[in-house]
């Protein structure tokens, strides 16, 4: 995710942290990949995450794939838990309307084929939430 402000990047492996660091030196081509890597600093303690979103006051929502749950985090890095719900099977590619829902698809990623040893057990149809969450959606 880039902040609203376009200063920051945020990024992380699948069982997270997250990071973040200015866009300024990833735009600069002539930097070093080590001055880069300098500048990188941590943010927050994701955990494994199924797809992130960002809203336009700079809050991250990060979909947590073990706990069912969708977190809300800060631009100082402090997270809540915004829902948390027993079908919210690895939510992924979240996004923020203009009414201020948050939109969330369940596709059940730990239950393809993949993640289980070639048998899928998606549970069909899969589903797509709306959460009423007032805020502004980010557009980049």
């Amino acid at each position: 995710e880039v902040s609203p402000d376009g200063r920051y990047y945020y990024y992380q492996t699948a069982a997270g942290p997250m990071y973040r660091v200015e866009t300024q030196y990833i735009e600069n081509f002539n930097l070093p990949s080590a001055d880069i890597a300098k500048q990188v600093t941590y943010f927050f303690n994701s955990p494994t995450c199924g797809g992130t979103t960002i809203d336009a006051a700079g809050n991250i929502y990060v979909a947590d794939a073990n706990q069912k749950r969708v977190l809300k985090v800060t631009p100082s890095g402090q997270s809540s838990t915004l829902v948390q719900r027993s079908d919210l099977v690895w939510v992924d590619a979240m996004w923020i309307d203009k009414s201020g829902n948050l939109w969330m698809p369940v596709p059940q990623m730990n239950r393809t084929a993949g993640f289980q040893q070639g048998v899928e057990t998606v549970q069909f149809p899969v589903q797509l939430y709306k959460l009423p969450i007032g805020a502004v959606p980010f557009r980049n």
